[in-house]
């Protein structure tokens, strides 16, 4: 197991591994990265509840509140915490309820969150320090995902340095404490992540359910099919109280719907489509 010198999640080490390895019973975690995912924390549930304290900031915007209508790029920050791109192993196990209702409560019991407002911080940063004074720091660019702890394949390269001695990572450590007392740049946003993870493990009814799982299996089918401006054209639900009081995995199973809808003739087609792809996927 690597953990000196420079990390790269294949042959040199995984940034999971190092932190198992430093993370003790009453470990202080300090992070700061792009991204936090439900299944960063499944990867690390078990060192992360015997931690004392766990602090991190997200370092693009995520779950702030602002008087500007929200662009894409905070969007889909906030959409990472239910799982990346490459965490598609992760969601077909449909377990995402569960993940998230133990990741509520351990944040509850442990955690701090806070993201900057109006700019971006460049790389990632984590910080682990001991009850017995050692202490641990890695910089690089692994946002806090698991392809970014190295549990998952990606295409994208996260060289991670570690500062195994006690001066640079007390620097570094002085560096994120300079970063989190900074009121200007930063906002509380541990409530608001709350928010979202109850949406995920509340009770739902089974079609809810049901259609969020579809979503998050094929989102990207029904992104490729979509055409906003033509469906705006002919039903004009996109001037709805409804439509805009729906969230974007909702909004996105409308458009499939009305697609289908569009291409098939009725509603009833749905459910053979349906029925079809289910057949194919597992033969």
């Amino acid at each position: 197991m690597k953990t000196k010198g420079m990390i790269d999640n294949r042959q040199n080490g995984l940034v999971g591994d190092a932190l198992k390895a430093h993370i003790t019973k009453s470990s202080k975690l300090s992070i700061a990265a792009a991204h936090f995912t439900l299944y960063a924390f499944a990867e690390l549930k078990k060192e992360l509840a015997q931690i004392d304290e766990f602090r991190f900031i997200f370092t693009e915007p995520a779950f702030v509140s602002s008087d500007r209508p929200l662009n894409e790029w905070v969007k889909k920050n906030e959409a990472a915490l239910y799982g990346v791109e490459e965490e598609r192993k992760y969601k077909i196990e449909l377990n995402q309820a569960y993940i998230a209702r133990e990741l509520a409560k351990w944040l509850k019991q442990k955690a701090r969150v806070k993201s900057v407002v109006n700019q971006r911080i460049q790389g990632s940063l984590y910080h682990v320090r001991n009850e017995d004074g050692s202490q641990i720091g890695l910089i690089g660019g692994a946002p806090f995902s698991s392809p970014g702890l190295g549990y998952s394949n990606s295409s994208h390269f996260y060289f991670t340095h570690v500062l195994d001695d006690q001066d640079s990572s007390a620097q570094l450590l002085r560096q994120f404490e300079a970063i989190w007392q900074d009121e200007q740049a930063l906002q509380d946003v541990k409530e608001e992540m709350l928010r979202r993870l109850e949406m995920m493990h509340r009770e739902h009814p089974p079609e809810l359910i049901y259609f969020v799982t579809l979503y998050h299996l094929f989102k990207d089918f029904l992104k490729e099919g979509t055409n906003y401006e033509t469906l705006q054209i002919r039903t004009g639900f996109q001037n709805t109280v409804i439509w805009n009081k729906l969230y974007d995995f909702q909004r996105d199973a409308v458009i499939g719907a009305i697609n289908k809808i569009e291409t098939y003739g009725d509603a009833s087609s749905l459910t053979v489509l349906g029925s079809e792809k289910r057949s194919k996927r597992w033969r």
